[in-house]
């Protein structure tokens, strides 16, 4: 039980450093956002990159933060109702959720991602736009982030076992 223990908090702790490392991208996005309204606005001279750099690290942080997010318990839920429920009732719901849809879903997206990289990756692909910088490295962000979050569902899917097996009292987050 102590190894899987150090699994799950190691798998958290992988998903918590992803998301906060991550989440600077934010306030680069947002220095290129301002940077760019200030040469178009004062300067008159507006940037041929920033829109489209923005784009992509934005991407980049959302698929980035996925698996820290459902670590905290952050995805959409039907608090109104969810939270009524006994520990033990929740734990039945995200088993069955995860096993319906969570495992099958990001199974399928982090295949497509890896496909839709690689062929990015083959193809040297760049944008098209004046710019023209390359997307195949913002590509390879998907399987990774949905591979992250396979991770973090797997987590959680045994931390609900536990809670229906006694061996653990409460989510965790």
């Amino acid at each position: 039980m102590k190894k899987l223990n150090a699994v799950l908090k190691a798998i958290d702790k992988i998903s918590e450093v992803t998301g906060k490392c991550a989440s600077w991208l934010m306030i680069v996005v947002t220095l290129i956002i301002l940077y760019e309204v200030i040469t178009r606005t004062v300067f008159g001279a507006p940037t041929v990159w920033a829109f489209e750099l923005s784009i992509m690290l934005w991407g980049t942080y959302f698929v980035s933060v996925m698996a820290w997010t459902h670590k905290e318990g952050g995805h959409i839920a039907v608090d109104v109702i969810y939270n009524r429920f006994s520990t033990r009732v929740k734990a039945i719901l995200d088993l069955t959720f995860c096993l319906l849809l969570c495992f099958t879903l990001v199974a399928f997206l982090t295949r497509a991602g890896i496909d839709f990289a690689a062929t990015s990756w083959e193809l040297l692909e760049r944008t098209g736009s004046p710019w023209n910088p390359p997307i195949y490295p913002l590509k390879t962000t998907l399987p990774i982030g949905f591979a992250l979050l396979g991770l973090q569902c797997l987590a959680r899917f045994i931390r609900d076992i536990m809670i229906l097996t006694g061996r653990q009292k409460y989510h965790g987050f």
